[in-house]
C-alpha cells in the first residue's frame, strides 16, 4: 500500500492556516465596522467640537483599514462580508455621560483593538501577509492612542 503525500507549496500556507486566516479578516473586518460606525456617531455630536478633526481622521483611517482588510481577502478569493455593523458600541457610548467619559470609552477601545492586533500579528499560525497586516493596523490603534491622549490632556487642562 503506497502513502499519499501532500505537496504544499511554500508560498501558501496550509488550508488550515489559510481558513484561520479567512476567518480572522472576516471578524475583523465586522469588528472595523462597528468602530467606524462608533466613529461616524461621535462625529454627529456625542463629544466637543475640539474632538471631531480627530475623530474625522479616525473615520478616514478606518475607511482605509477595512479596505486593506477586504483587498487582501480579495487576494485570497475570498468574498468580503456584507457591511453590517451593530449598534452596540454607539450605545455603550451614548451611555457616557460626558466627553470625558465618552473619551476613556473610546481609549479602551484603542488599546484592546491594539492588543488584539499586536498577538495575532506575533501569532505564527496566521500567514505572512496576515500577520503584517495586524502589525500595521496595530500600529495604527497605538498611534490613535497617542493622538487621543493628547488631545485629551489638552481638553482637560483648558478645564482646569
Amino acid at each position: 500500500m503506497s502513502e499519499e503525500t501532500t505537496i504544499v507549496s511554500e508560498s501558501e500556507p496550509p488550508l488550515s492556516a489559510r481558513s484561520r486566516d479567512v476567518a480572522a479578516l472576516k471578524r475583523n473586518i465586522t469588528s472595523r465596522l462597528e468602530y467606524l460606525r462608533l466613529y461616524e456617531a461621535v462625529t454627529r455630536g456625542l463629544v466637543e467640537r475640539d474632538m471631531l478633526p480627530l475623530i474625522a481622521g479616525f473615520v478616514r483611517e478606518e475607511n482605509d483599514a477595512l479596505e486593506r482588510l477586504a483587498g487582501l481577502l480579495r487576494q485570497m478569493g475570498e468574498p468580503v462580508p456584507a457591511a453590517e455593523a451593530g449598534d452596540r458600541l454607539v450605545w455603550q457610548l451614548r451611555a457616557r455621560r460626558d466627553t470625558p467619559q465618552r473619551m476613556r470609552f473610546i481609549r479602551q477601545g484603542l488599546v484592546q483593538a491594539a492588543e488584539w492586533y499586536e498577538t495575532r500579528a506575533g501569532d505564527e499560525t496566521f500567514g505572512p501577509e496576515v500577520r503584517a497586516l495586524f502589525g500595521e493596523l496595530g500600529a495604527l490603534q497605538r498611534a490613535r492612542l497617542e493622538r487621543l491622549d493628547a488631545l485629551f490632556e489638552r481638553v482637560t487642562r483648558r478645564r482646569l
